[in-house]
């Protein structure tokens, strides 16, 4: 008897839940078309507007990848975004691998490249960011890329159209996952590709929770009035965004 009730007591949960998450799921699906809709329609009225491009400062911490950060850098110094208009900042996190060296040999081969390369002692991802939005960085939009990541070529640009908008004081970027032919691969893929096309809903529903930090850009004001990244966390863009949130972001 105890048994045939927990078997309907669950039965009915596991229906009740399941059809939440499906409203849940439909709810998203129908605000990430809304925001397709929104956005091609600010788009293009900026197209027509012909606003001044701002200038970005694109923030890559590294410690110990020499394996990814020249294709990184790459990626950045070869956007279609005018290079007068953002610098490249690598802060080398006490690495003890060839990291120093590659970027040394990549900027000799590429003089005109601009980009900083900045040591300090090992002391994490937070703490190097810090430093170099700070020290060294003098963009009004700061983007923060992960070394073993690379931007699309269009992705500078279409970071500076979201800030257009005065309300804006972050923008999370579309992450993909690179093929490797792998079933850990391909799972990572469709992963990402899923939650990064429900993740446009927040945007519409004005319920964003969390900027990543691949890619993720903020206006300096808005970084500088929170004081920063926090660096006793592991989580230091879900921390920052939270911040946001509570000195009035989410307005």
């Amino acid at each position: 008897m105890y048994l045939d009730l927990y078997a309907e007591v669950m039965t009915v949960l596991i229906v009740f839940f399941g059809s939440i998450n499906i409203i849940r799921i439909g709810a998203f699906m129908i605000g990430s078309d809304i925001y397709a809709v929104i956005d091609a329609k600010k788009k293009k009225h900026f197209a027509k507007s012909h606003k001044a491009l701002p200038f970005i400062s694109v923030i890559v911490p590294a410690h110990n990848e020499e394996g990814t950060i020249e294709n990184c850098v790459k990626s950045v110094i070869t956007n279609k975004y005018p290079r007068n208009k953002f610098e490249v900042i690598v802060i080398n996190d006490g690495s003890t691998d060839r990291t120093v060296e590659i970027l040394n040999n990549f900027c000799k081969a590429n003089p005109d490249s601009g980009i900083k390369v900045v040591s300090q002692p090992n002391a994490g991802k937070a703490h190097a960011l810090n430093n170099a939005i700070a020290n060294y960085s003098s963009g009004e939009i700061i983007m923060c890329l992960d070394a073993d990541s690379s931007l699309d070529k269009q992705a500078l640009r279409e970071t500076a159209f979201y800030f257009n908008d005065k309300r804006v004081m972050a923008v999370a970027a579309n992450v993909k996952i690179r093929p490797q032919n792998t079933l850990l691969n391909f799972m990572q893929q469709y992963e990402y590709l899923i939650g990064y096309q429900l993740k446009k809903a927040l945007t519409v529903y004005n319920i964003e929770y969390i900027v990543g930090g691949i890619g993720s850009a903020f206006r300096r004001s808005a970084i500088e009035s929170v004081n920063y990244y926090d660096t006793d966390t592991i989580t230091e863009d879900i921390d920052l965004t939270m911040k946001l949130l509570q000195n009035g972001g989410k307005n």
